[in-house]
């Protein structure tokens, strides 16, 4: 047990100094945190608000002390009494907790966007994000080389750990492009986005350690099948960052209780969705959703298939969403997120 958690405490380390561990955290529900994903995503939609929230907790086999990750948001647009461009505003949230040294990450960042019309609903949206980015450790229930008493480790002793510090904050900036239409009842979405572009200081041990910037690629689109209940909702992501990448794609299969109503604008669907998707390299996961006029939930579970199966039993990550996208006005307008 002592032999782990200096394994741990390790890995928690390594998070912090690491180019090879510089990965921001993410969701295989990558979809469903669309500000979190692209600032450029701030107020892009047909609607008055959006609100969303994201869960995960992984690794709870490898270590007491699982790894949890919680993503906020609430966006709106703001329109003009003329033309048919926009602004977007919004504020972004998350929280991720690492190991036995509870290394933790905050973030709290601003997102604004430019909407243009380009063609009869399609937009093009540009999103600036400015963030405060915290991060925190806490050496309570770490154990150091120097504690080892040649029987076990005592807290008592020194740990002859010097020059750290516990905490520290910097700014954080990121932008993006970001695209949806709808082109005959088939929703399309793209974007792309580059995080960390100022590069800011992350380390606890009072040097220089930069953080890699990150580029992102994802879209989607959902596509009903005709004569049919069923919709087809492909998503895809690539995420880079320095030697690290992500590689998600898939789709969810989407049932309609109740279809989108042809006499309002604003989606008041009824649907619940089963989905199978594929991170390369890494894992397999399957997702589930229910949608009811605006407001929807799910849920999804990853499969390690990567060589980290052997020691996790193949368990992965759980994950739960929650959104609600709003009309409070008499004009309705379409939601082009799912």
């Amino acid at each position: 047990m002592k032999s782990n958690k200096i394994l741990y405490t390790l890995v928690s380390l390594l998070m912090t100094t690491s180019i090879w561990a510089q990965q921001d955290v993410h969701y295989s529900q990558f979809y469903t945190a669309p500000t979190y994903l692209n600032p450029a995503t701030a107020g892009a939609f047909n609607a008055d608000m959006r609100f969303f929230s994201n869960f995960r907790t992984q690794w709870k086999s490898l270590t007491p002390n699982q790894y949890k990750t919680i993503t906020a948001s609430f966006d709106a647009p703001i329109r003009p009494q003329r033309g048919n461009n926009f602004f977007g505003a919004g504020i972004t949230f998350f929280n991720d907790k690492a190991g036995d040294g509870q290394v933790t990450t905050n973030n709290f960042s601003l997102n604004g966007s430019y909407v243009i019309e380009v063609d009869k609903q399609a937009y093009l949206s540009l999103g600036l994000g400015i963030g405060l980015l915290q991060r925190s450790v806490s050496f309570v229930d770490l154990y150091w080389d120097n504690q080892w008493n040649g029987e076990t480790f005592d807290q008592s002793m020194l740990s002859g750990e010097n020059g750290f510090t516990d905490k520290f904050q910097v700014f954080d900036i990121s932008g993006g492009l970001y695209y949806f239409s709808r082109i005959d009842d088939i929703d399309l979405m793209g974007g792309v986005s580059v995080g960390h572009v100022n590069r800011p200081n992350v380390t606890f041990l009072g040097q220089e350690d930069k953080l890699l910037m990150k580029y992102t690629i994802h879209g989607g689109a959902d596509i009903p099948i005709p004569n049919s209940k069923l919709n087809i909702v492909p998503n895809a992501l690539v995420v880079l960052q320095g030697p690290n990448r992500i590689v998600n794609i898939g789709s969810d299969f989407k049932y309609m209780i109740r279809p989108r109503s042809q006499r309002l604008v604003f989606n008041d669907e009824v649907s619940m969705s089963l989905g199978t998707y594929y991170r390369l390299g890494d894992a397999a996961f399957f997702t589930a959703r229910f949608n009811y006029a605006g407001l929807s939930f799910g849920a999804a579970y990853d499969l390690t298939l990567s060589d980290l199966s052997v020691t996790n039993n193949g368990t992965g990550g759980m994950e739960f969403f929650v959104s609600w996208v709003a009309k409070l006005g008499q004009s309705g307008g379409i939601s082009m997120f799912r």
